[in-house]
Formats: C-alpha cells, structure tokens, sequence
C-alpha cells in the first residue's frame, strides 16, 4: 500500500469514528426527546381530565343553583 492510499485510508477511518460518535449522541438526544413528549402527553391527558372534571361540577353547581332559586 502506498503512502498516500495509507494517508487517505487514515482520514475515512477518523472520519467514520466521527460520525459514529455523532449518531451515538443523536441517539441519546433522541430517546430524551422521546421521554419529554411521553411526559408531555401524560401532563395533556391530565389537564384535559381536571378541565373535564371542573366543567361537569361547575354545571352541577350551576344547576343547583338554579333549582334552590325556584
């Protein structure tokens, strides 16, 4: 092999390292993104339930009301 073959070899080996240690890191930004939008559809689905829950009592209040004035 050629000094210059061996030089360029050399350069594709360091730069397929990089890039492998750059998709390990997207790999892990990836499962952390994940995580957040599962805790973010956790944190939607229970607002959404206290807001269900506040609108069903405050109509039952409503309606309470309502009958005590007639």
């Amino acid at each position: 092999m050629e000094p210059e073959e061996r030089d360029r070899l050399t350069r594709v080996e360091t730069k397929v390292d990089n890039i492998e240690e750059e998709l390990r890191t997207l790999k892990a930004d990836v499962r952390e993104i994940k995580s957040l939008l599962t805790e973010a559809r956790g944190g939607w689905r229970m607002l959404l339930l206290v807001g269900g829950a506040g609108a069903a009592l405050g109509g039952l209040v409503l309606k309470l009301v309502d009958w005590m004035r007639l």
